[in-house]
């Protein structure tokens, strides 16, 4: 296995690692709380709405979900990535575009929307150029 492919296994490996361990609400709590410093304990209260259909799109996150009136967007990297806030805006607009119907948008309601917080999780070794 050339060196190349090694490190896109190792990647994807990671990734679907993280996925899988957060997609458990109680773990996905436990990790919100550690990091927030808040005290949920009913993981009821998360909703989950990571962005699963649109790898058509070419786009994936690892974990979206709302807790009171803020919608959280964490991704796991291993590599360093620049485009980390671009790729945040194009995530963001898709889950409002899942969260807002369509036909309000021309109503002369206020649509309320979460606040986005982004969070990404980096353990390569990489430093910020």
């Amino acid at each position: 296995m050339a060196q190349k492919e090694r490190a896109t296994v190792n990647r994807n490996y990671k990734d679907t690692v993280f996925r899988m361990l957060f997609s458990d609400r109680r773990n996905l709590l436990s990790l919100y709380n550690a990091i927030s410093g808040a005290h949920y304990d009913d993981p009821e209260k998360l909703e989950i709405v990571t962005l699963e259909n649109a790898i058509y799109m070419g786009m994936k996150n690892d974990l979206a979900f709302i807790i009171d009136t803020e919608l959280f967007l964490y991704e796991h990297q291993s590599t360093y990535n620049p485009n980390m806030p671009l790729r945040d805006l194009f995530y963001i607009s898709s889950e409002y575009q899942k969260l807002v119907d369509k036909k309000s948008l021309y109503s002369s309601v206020l649509q309320k929307i979460p606040a986005p917080q982004f969070i990404v999780f980096y353990n390569g070794t990489e430093k910020k150029k």
